[in-house]
């Protein structure tokens, strides 16, 4: 577990460690409730009460903390996932690295058998997820695997074994092992959003997209935990599947008209996305569509504006985007550096010293941002 230190100390963020810490909390927090509900029903006495309640409370304290140390470090050194160009060239690993590292040893509850003196089998394939996550965190996959395995001789159908196996073994390349078993996971618990995601990843990335995208139906029509919903959000699954859904569209503008109708700044953000993967003409309707029902969604307009002002078509119109943008949202250091990289592109070097200056006189931006505006003011001369 890590210790207390921030970025000053020379830590480096460790993404799967902050989201093991995450679910750990949840887990605990659960543990606790149960714990509550069981000494109501009187399954548990005074004591095993009193001494349960104390330690689940000290761990989640010692996990609260080492939460922050780690958030410390993730203040900065990784950018404001708000805003599409910031993670677009690390997409595909988010989505899978995230996901692993974020979806660890989800069970009933956080006791080992240690917590207790019943000894069921409920209390054993507790033990048996905690143990297997843990395995996993340390990146004992084949160990992992094995014990969910233990899980499943006792439980054949136990949702989070299943689910978790089957992800593992994507992870691992043994495609035609993991499918069967994620099919098995969300039929034997249809809400389970780990089982959701999961398959809405692996459909995503076999290019599968209208299968993806009735995963994250599911999903969403759900009450999945906020940290797995801030994982499809920053990851950017949502935006991923949307993007595939256009460009596999043999009639895109079908598809835009319900999802603009539905959720516009999603849809911005996916012809984002496609502008990042090469796809100019279908971002460019994409974001039309988008403003035409949003016209002051700031996604669509610095996309918009990025293009037309990058491909010398219709430049005024696209820097038009860009100036409203910046009224929209003056504090944002993307809309700066885009501006800056666009007025760069298009030779006018003043217009992009005076926006990296703005961009310089906002207050701790991205690291990310910050090289990218140090580069660009080096190769301009600034």
């Amino acid at each position: 577990m890590a210790t207390a230190g921030g970025p000053e100390a020379g830590r480096r963020l460790d993404p799967d460690e902050l989201a093991y810490l995450e679910e750990q909390r949840g887990f605990l927090v659960r543990s606790l409730r149960d714990l509550d509900r069981e000494y109501e029903a009187g399954d548990v006495d005074d004591g095993e009460y009193s001494a349960l309640r104390d330690d689940y409370t000290k761990r989640a304290a010692d996990v609260a903390r080492a939460i922050e140390s780690q958030r410390a470090v993730f203040r900065e050194s990784v950018p404001d996932p708000s805003r599409i160009r910031r993670v677009v060239t690390v997409v595909g690993i988010v989505v899978v690295a995230a996901v692993a590292g974020l979806l660890l040893a989800r069970s009933a509850g956080f006791r080992t058998s240690r917590d207790t003196a019943t000894g069921d089998i409920r209390t054993g394939t507790r033990t048996l997820l905690l143990e297997a996550g843990e395995l996993a965190a340390a990146g004992r996959i084949d160990e992992a695997i094995a014990t969910y395995d233990e899980v499943l001789e006792l439980q054949p159908s136990n949702a989070e074994a299943l689910a978790y196996k089957g992800w593992y073994l994507y992870l691992g390349g043994r495609l035609a092992e993991a499918e069967p078993l994620l099919a098995d996971a969300v039929a034997a618990d249809p809400d389970l959003p780990d089982g959701r995601v999961f398959r809405a990843v692996v459909f995503t990335d076999l290019e599968r997209f209208h299968e993806a995208a009735a995963e994250l139906d599911r999903f969403d029509a759900g009450d999945p935990p906020p940290a797995m919903e801030r994982l499809v959000e920053d990851s950017l699954l949502r935006e991923r599947v949307l993007a595939g859904r256009l460009v596999a569209a043999e009639d895109p503008d079908e598809v835009l008209a319900v999802t603009v109708a539905a959720r516009p700044g999603l849809t911005a953000r996916a012809g984002r996305l496609l502008l990042a993967q090469g796809q100019p003409e279908l971002a460019i309707r994409t974001f039309d569509a988008v403003l035409e029902a949003a016209p002051d969604d700031v996604d669509a307009l610095l996309g918009r504006g990025q293009l037309l002002v990058a491909t010398g078509q219709l430049v005024d119109e696209g820097v038009a985007d860009l100036d409203r943008a910046l009224e929209l949202a003056p504090e944002d250091p993307e809309v700066r550096l885009l501006r800056a990289e666009s007025f760069a592109g298009i030779g006018d070097a003043d217009a992009a010293i005076a926006e990296l200056d703005a961009f310089d006189r906002l207050p701790s931006p991205p690291p990310d941002l910050g090289a990218r505006a140090a580069d660009l003011r080096a190769s301009i001369g600034g």
